[in-house]
């Protein structure tokens, strides 16, 4: 149970990543406060379900450096 666990986490692991620092780059790239709003309600990689968090989601939870 515990190996099927593991490689479920780990088949995700490098999405998340992917995620956090598409949104992480975004932010670095936003110079005004609108700039920023718009990468709130941005969902990062394009193309990813409506499931995934928006970039606003992941800083507000922490999940951002």
């Amino acid at each position: 149970m515990a190996l099927i666990l593991w490689f479920v986490q780990m088949r995700k692991a490098p999405t998340n990543l992917l995620q956090r620092r598409d949104c992480e780059r975004a932010y670095a790239d936003a110079r005004t406060a609108a700039d920023t709003a718009t990468v709130d309600e941005r969902r990062p990689l394009l193309g990813q379900s409506t499931d995934t968090l928006t970039c606003g989601a992941f800083r507000r939870t922490g999940r951002l450096n």
